[in-house]
């Protein structure tokens, strides 16, 4: 790319002009009927792209191989207009006369379970879990999952226990309005007429062993009876998510709710920071106790 005459192939665009560098393009040189002087607008070539793309310059054999086959390797140095680098090939689009990049295809990740609507294989988008079928103009289905529900991304194993068993475990790290974290299960309903999926959050624990007609909800500071607003009732059973500096999980909340009592857990903490392992007892005023 010394000379201003070297001529790099013949044009992609119309078939005939040289292309040759110049300052800060590569240029057609075609001006077919200049030997005659009977130039027309018709005749002239005006094809010509940057020497530079996304602050790469191209090299001499990029330069050509974009010439005569539309399209370079792929590069990896490319940069946004942030500095961050991509990589991606650079091809000629002929119908508008432009350089544009295009991306490696990325290979499809797909779930182990099938669509539960359609049987259909469910792929994982970066914003989705859907079925194959509900991509494209001639759809058939409309399974789809959001990967982000109340501010927690799903992960592919949560999903396909969501599928086969249509509820989770209790998992935490949801947020709620307020920005408070909750934990909750995920149940997936299916209608299958529409072919389509809603997932609904139930933070039932168990019944509640005060007033024997409530049920217990996980909230996000304490495990409590549904049955507090109830002017008839008024239970005010509560268990806190943290007793004696240790988190207690929903599940050995259900233990003491049916049981009256836990295994030995590990854990807590006393005032000063040492740390001890006890049962979680109901003592007869429906007060967990350490013991």
């Amino acid at each position: 790319m010394k000379t201003n005459d070297n001529n790099l192939g013949i044009c992609p665009v119309c078939g005939k002009g040289q292309i040759i560098e110049g300052t800060n393009k590569y240029n057609c040189i075609r001006v077919a009927g200049i030997e005659n002087k009977s130039i027309t607008v018709a005749d002239i070539c005006t094809f010509s792209f940057f020497k530079s793309y996304f602050d790469h310059e191209l090299t001499s054999a990029e330069v050509r191989k974009l010439i005569e086959t539309g399209k370079t390797d792929e590069i990896t140095d490319l940069k946004r207009k942030d500095g961050t680098k991509f990589s991606a090939k650079l091809e000629l689009d002929k119908e508008n006369k432009v350089i544009k990049p295009v991306f490696p295809e990325k290979s499809i990740e797909y779930l182990n379970e099938k669509c539960p609507c359609c049987g259909g294989k469910v792929r994982i988008t970066s914003k989705y879990f859907i079925c194959e079928n509900a991509i494209g103009e001639e759809k058939t289905c409309s399974f789809l999952i959001q990967k982000i529900i109340a501010k927690k991304e799903l992960t592919k194993n949560i999903v396909e226990i969501l599928i086969k068993k249509r509820k989770t475990d209790f998992i935490g790290g949801f947020k709620n309005s307020k920005d408070e974290d909750f934990e909750t299960r995920l149940v997936l309903e299916i209608s299958t007429e529409e072919r389509k999926a809603n997932i609904t959050f139930n933070s039932i624990v168990s019944m509640c062993p005060k007033c024997k007609k409530g049920i217990i909800i996980a909230g996000t500071k304490a495990y409590g009876c549904n049955n507090y607003k109830n002017e008839e009732i008024k239970c005010d059973f509560t268990i806190w998510k943290k007793i004696n500096g240790r988190t207690i999980n929903p599940s050995e909340v259900w233990k003491l709710c049916e049981n009256g009592q836990t295994e030995i857990l590990d854990g807590f903490k006393t005032k000063d920071g040492k740390k001890y392992s006890g049962k979680l007892v109901l003592v007869d005023d429906f007060k967990a106790k350490v013991i």
